[in-house]
């Protein structure tokens, strides 16, 4: 059985929703990630994935935000998440064709 360790490096952090606050996304991430062998990959995904929530989501509105969530245990595993204020997407195969949302 494993053990996690006690105390894995972690991020969890909120941006303004917009394109510019991508680079304090890697900026933050960098010093998590350490000497990691898979840092770089890790950064471009988050980098991305906070890139489509700033760019395509609700969190591009006014007041909107994105949240970053890393999790990571060295030699095991990097778990990186973004959170958006969702969009036009968010439900919408909920609709029957023909009804009218």
């Amino acid at each position: 059985m494993h053990t996690p360790a006690a105390h894995a490096p972690a991020l969890t952090a909120t941006y303004p929703g917009d394109a510019q606050h991508i680079r304090a996304v890697r900026a933050d991430l960098r010093p998590v990630l350490g000497d990691s062998p898979r840092a770089d990959d890790a950064i471009l995904c988050a980098s991305e994935l906070a890139a489509n929530a700033a760019l395509h989501s609700h969190s591009r509105l006014p007041g909107g935000t994105f949240t970053i969530q890393a999790i990571i245990s060295p030699g095991r595993y990097t778990r990186i998440e973004v959170q958006d204020n969702g969009g036009p997407w968010t439900r919408r195969w909920l609709i029957r064709p023909g009804t009218i949302a």
